[in-house]
């Protein structure tokens, strides 16, 4: 979170609203740092706990695909 300046690499963060593990907050926090330091990034919350815990595989799946559109569209040939 403090060492984020403009050669950080894109990163995507998926959220459960459940999890236990990691505060919402601090995704929260990531992803304005990321968006001030003009970071490319994407934020996805799900309704579950951590490591994608509760989500049905179709939820789940739903969520793989909006991660590989983000690898996709940030790593697209120049």
């Amino acid at each position: 979170l403090f060492m984020i300046d403009g050669r950080t690499k894109p990163i995507m963060i998926v959220q459960g609203d459940a999890d236990r593990l990691v505060p919402r907050e601090q995704s929260l926090a990531l992803g304005n740092a990321l968006s001030e330091a003009r970071v490319p990034s994407f934020y996805i919350g799900y309704p579950g706990g951590h490591s994608f815990e509760g989500l049905t595989r179709d939820e789940l799946r739903a969520i793989l695909q909006l991660e590989t559109g983000f690898i996709i569209a940030v790593h697209k040939p120049k």
